[in-house]
């Protein structure tokens, strides 16, 4: 592992990866502008199974979500050109089934009410640990999850969903 992952886990995690979260099939896009931070959070990241695709700055975001999807964001806040609140305002518009997780190297609370007023899930302030990360990412995709399936639930026509016949008896229908 190389030494900017090994700067942000801890020696339990460097020895055992799959003991902060185990990633599934979702895709999470890292927008960051300094190259070993950025490096180091896809390894972390591919580390424990997710896909994860790392830019430098926002304009390269955006042009990533005009052609693909992706289930999760993290994002610094201060990027050179566009920066990671631009990125939250397109998320948000364009987007809103997107999880977004700012990082900032800001310890501000104003900046924390900014990030969740803009329509972020979550932010954490460098350095930190990847244990708090991985809640994070794990809290958000599970977040995700449970919206996807609630508005699958309730676009679903009245009766249609499977087992929805067998619930009343055949007298009733």
């Amino acid at each position: 592992m190389s030494r900017p992952v090994q700067s942000l886990l801890s020696s339990e995690v460097l020895h055992n990866p799959d003991c902060l979260f185990q990633g599934g099939s979702e895709r999470i896009l890292i927008v960051e502008d300094e190259a070993p931070f950025r490096e180091a959070l896809q390894e972390l990241l591919e580390a424990t199974g997710f896909q994860s695709y790392a830019l430098e700055s926002v304009e390269e975001a955006l042009s990533y979500l005009r052609h693909s999807s992706c289930h999760l964001i993290l994002s610094d806040i201060r990027l050179p050109g566009l920066d990671g609140f631009d990125l939250l305002r397109h998320v948000a518009d364009c987007c809103p089934e997107t999880a977004v997780i700012m990082i900032t190297g800001i310890c501000d609370t104003q900046v924390a009410v900014n990030c969740l007023s803009a329509g972020a899930y979550d932010y954490i302030t460098k350095p930190f640990l990847a244990t708090d990360l991985a809640t994070k990412i794990v809290n958000a995709l599970d977040r995700r999850r449970l919206m996807a399936a609630r508005h699958h639930h309730h676009s679903e026509p009245r009766g249609t969903s499977p087992g929805a016949e067998s619930s009343y008896p055949a007298s009733a229908r």
